[in-house]
């Protein structure tokens, strides 16, 4: 048979095939429905606690959910009739009703207000009988009754719940959720004790054998109790990582035993920091000097880090929030336990202190195959590149939420590693909720024994199925009961049949929200749609980026939070107040709403009038300019009280949670390419660039911020300069911060160049900018504004 003819064959076999097809799929759908719905029978109760013609009324409500396609709605529908009395035959005539009308919908319809309101008046006549009862009648009706409405006043307080609101979201805690919140309240307060943490670090200029092979004769040794990090970085940086490291290794010690403490300041640790260009040579020389198995030494080059059997760690220099996480995890090695249990304590350490995720253990490298990027190394978890990956325990949680829903999520047994370095993508995550999870019910340090005991054989921690029953015997819960537990725990009680069928969302976005919104995808419009990025680099295209939007909680959290913000400088400005030092407000803004650990902090305007102008001052600055203009930003959270504009910005970004996939490119330079109306001086919000000066002598920052994948160390460099008027004009007076010199130790993005003019600009004059990249990508940017 020819080609065309084996072609128009198949065509035709598919014509004649497929209507039979869809028919044989429709009947073992309804089969596989019907089953469904027959299968879901518990054990009749010993009274009715619905009349027969509430069961009618119901009966009729679940058919109408079926036509409508509503099949969770109506498998729950039967659980309910059967536990308020329904007999055999009311269900079997049910059943096959529902059966037959689920088969004609594909697609489930939204639920009209007709049907919300004949639900709402089950629920009122459901209700009125709790007075009725007693006893287990009593309790099993009150569940009845909230699986209609959850908000059920009166069902809830049989069932010893009360109503509380919490960052404004209305929820019905019993005893037991009562002591979680508490106990969450403490760990806020820990986090908070964590960033006050300010060790007495002695600072000496020292030298180390591994620096002198390196040609540095004078470098800095830094020094707490039995800690010592040798490095050639500036003291102030030097001491901000160890600080910062051994404020985040304080708060894992919390979760532990229940102490802010360095746990391993006593018994000693020392580090050693090497630019990222010099560690190949730092290892070769190590194996040389038997400091680390010649075998190992091609494998180490990959490693973030490595230790020397001469009594140090090698610590690899990317950026200085790597560096910090790196020593987060040498701190918090000092007992055994699981590596699931440790990446996770050690994740969700550095997320809440430092605002940065842990570290790749193993550094992968990728090579081309056939035109194909392929990874040398087995990488675990796949993740949706598209919505669903996010930065912050907050968005992490969201989306390890939707994955459980998905029923992608992983299971614990797939986070039984044999090392914490393999832990990387869906599995770290959940290696982290765990911990946060168990955390909410006191220090894990009683856990911890019984999990350590005999799960290690030949010096190796067994990993997968070989770890279940270590596990098992541990936690007093198989596998399934676990999942069951941390499920409930994730995603909190199911949803009602009211909230299932609920047509409009239940947080009413207010017009000043929806305009300041309009105005934030305004600006990124700006930033993304210039021709600069197309012509350097090729991918992403970021004007294809989706439009922001509004986050009902963050909007929520956002609210309480700028009421917050106004009683702060209430009570501040009775013994006068500064905004940058005070450090209520500081405090206040360090720690998220409920849940939202490690989300970097909000932006505040403390004296706006409306959404433009909020923007206007958080683009002058760099950066809060750099979380407004993230092309990785998600969805956002706003809110006003009187002249106080809060934005959320940080919770929900779109960001590999395994860096070692990340390999895309863009620069986005601002202002913009062929702007015009240019601010001429640095705005009045968000911490100052550069210390001890008052911003209205600088002028408006000029930045670069290059996307991901590429590292920020010195194998990669940005050199930048701007002139006036002319490509060759007179060129201006520019201080320069990069991620590994910046103007302000304390904030140091990576992937971030920026000039700070050292007056105002002319007023009327083009700026032209030059960017030279240097290292992986020898490109030039160049790019032109108006003031």
């Amino acid at each position: 048979m020819r080609p065309l003819a084996k072609r128009q064959f198949r065509v035709q076999s598919r014509r004649m095939f497929t209507p039979m097809l869809e028919a044989v799929v429709r009947t073992v759908r309804t089969f596989l429905w019907h089953t469904a719905l027959c299968a879901c029978v518990v054990a009749a109760p010993q009274e009715e606690l619905a009349s027969k013609s509430q069961r009618e009324a119901i009966a009729k409500i679940r058919l109408e959910l079926a036509s409508l396609g509503q099949r969770d709605a109506v498998v729950g529908l039967r659980r309910s009739l059967r536990n308020l009395g329904a007999k055999s035959d009311e269900l079997e005539e049910s059943d096959g009703a529902c059966t037959k009308a689920l088969a004609k919908r594909r697609a489930p319809k939204a639920v009209p207000k007709r049907v919300v309101m004949s639900i709402e008046k089950i629920v009122d006549d459901l209700g009125s009988r709790l007075n009725e009862l007693e006893g287990d009648s009593k309790i099993q009706l009150a569940f009845e009754v909230l699986a209609f409405d959850s908000r059920h006043a009166a069902a809830n307080a049989v069932l010893g719940r009360e109503r509380v609101e919490v960052d404004g979201r209305i929820f019905w805690w019993d005893e037991e959720d009562k002591k979680r919140e508490a106990r969450r309240d403490e760990i806020r307060a820990a986090v908070l004790t964590a960033k006050r943490f300010d060790p007495e670090i002695e600072v000496e200029t020292s030298t180390h054998e591994v620096l002198e092979g390196l040609g540095e004769k004078d470098c800095l040794r830094l020094r707490f109790e039995n800690l010592s990090f040798f490095t050639v970085l500036e003291e102030k940086r030097a001491v901000a990582i160890l600080r910062d490291a051994m404020r985040a290794a304080a708060f894992g010690e919390w979760l532990i035993s229940g102490r802010s403490e360095v746990e391993r300041a006593e018994s000693g640790y020392t580090w050693v920091l090497v630019d990222g260009d010099d560690y190949a040579a730092v290892v070769d020389s190590a194996a040389k000097s038997k400091g680390i198995d010649p075998k190992n030494a091609p494998h180490a080059k990959r490693w973030a880090s490595f230790h020397d059997r001469r009594g140090w760690e090698v610590l690899r220099h990317e950026d200085d929030e790597y560096v910090k996480t790196l020593c987060v995890v040498d701190l918090l090695w000092g007992r055994r336990m699981p590596p699931f249990l440790r990446a996770g304590l050690c994740n969700w350490s550095c997320e809440a202190v430092i605002g940065a995720k842990m570290p790749d253990i193993v550094q992968v490298e990728t090579e081309h195959v056939d035109g194909t990027k392929a990874s040398m190394l087995r990488l675990t978890g796949g993740i949706d590149p598209a919505t669903y990956r996010r930065a912050g325990t907050y968005g992490t949680r969201e989306w390890m939420s939707w994955l459980v829903q998905q029923g992608s999520a992983p299971s614990i047994v797939e986070c039984f590693t044999a090392q914490m370095g393999d832990l990387r993508g869906k599995e770290l995550v959940k290696s982290t909720l765990v911990v946060e999870h168990w955390a909410e019910s006191g220090p894990i340090l009683e856990l911890l024994r019984p999990l350590a005991r005999g799960h290690i054989k030949d010096g190796v921690f067994q990993a997968g199925a070989d770890y279940v029953p270590y596990f098992e015997r541990a936690t007093e819960l198989t596998i399934a009961e676990f999942e069951s537990d941390f499920r409930r725990w994730l995603l909190g009680p199911p949803p009602s049949l009211l909230e299932c069928c609920s047509l409009e969302e239940e947080y009413e976005f207010d017009k000043e929200a929806t305009k300041a919104l309009e105005d934030w995808n305004d600006l990124r419009k700006r930033a993304f749609g210039g021709e600069l990025m197309k012509t350097v680099f090729t991918v992403p295209d970021l004007a294809a980026r989706p439009a922001l939007h509004l986050h009902p909680d963050l909007c929520r959290a956002t609210a309480v939070l700028a009421k917050k913000v106004i009683e702060q400088v209430r009570r501040g400005e009775r013994v006068g107040f500064d905004l940058e030092e005070d450090q209520g407000m500081r405090e206040l803004l360090m720690v998220g709403p409920r849940g939202r650990w490690g989300v970097a902090p909000p932006l505040v305007d403390f004296a706006t009038s409306v959404p433009a102008d909020s923007f206007e001052e958080w683009l002058a600055n760099p950066y809060t300019r750099r979380a407004i203009l993230d092309p990785d930003l998600l969805a956002v959270g706003w809110a006003r009280d009187k002249d106080v504009a809060v934005a959320d910005a940080a919770s929900l970004v779109d960001v590999d949670v395994d860096s070692s996939k990340s390999d895309t490119m863009w620069a986005l330079p601002w202002p913009s390419p062929d702007a015009r109306g240019v601010p001429r001086s640095l705005g009045r919000v968000g911490p100052s660039p550069l210390p001890g000066t008052d911003p209205a002598d600088l002028g408006l920052v000029i930045s670069l911020h290059v996307g991901a994948g590429i590292p920020s160390g010195a194998e990669f460099g940005v050199a930048m300069e701007a002139r006036l008027d002319k490509t060759d004009g007179d060129l201006l007076d520019c201080h320069f911060s990069t991620p590994s010199a910046p103007t302000n130790p304390e904030w140091a993005p990576p992937r971030y160049w920026f000039l700070i003019p050292k007056e105002p600009f002319p007023r009327g004059r083009t700026i032209h900018v030059t960017a030279k990249l240097t290292g992986r990508n020898n490109k030039t940017l160049r790019w032109s504004f108006r003031t």
